[in-house]
């Protein structure tokens, strides 16, 4: 049976923006697919519009992706996964 993908969602100050936007090599090795502001419009690092998207490039997980992007002058970091291991259908 096909679980539905877990969701954590972590919240930040933009003080913490180059530690959010470091891509992970532990339990999961992170690799960027995207890196730019959402509208197309070029802005500073840390300006709201701006979005990092990461992907699994090497990791347990069936489907994993995060998103981390500035929303009223915060850093949210939403991570999107899903884990198909009987003895860690838990995590």
């Amino acid at each position: 049976m096909l679980r539905p993908p877990r969701r954590v969602v972590r919240s930040w100050t933009t003080s913490e923006l180059e530690h959010a936007r470091r891509p992970r090599n532990g339990l999961v090795a992170e690799r960027v697919v995207a890196d730019g502001p959402v509208d197309g419009e070029a802005g500073e690092p840390g300006e709201a519009g701006e979005v990092l998207v990461l992907e699994q490039a090497e990791g347990p997980f069936t489907e994993y992706h995060r998103v981390v992007e500035v929303r009223d002058g915060r850093v949210v970091d939403t991570t999107t996964y899903r884990l198909d291991i009987p003895w860690f259908g838990w995590l």
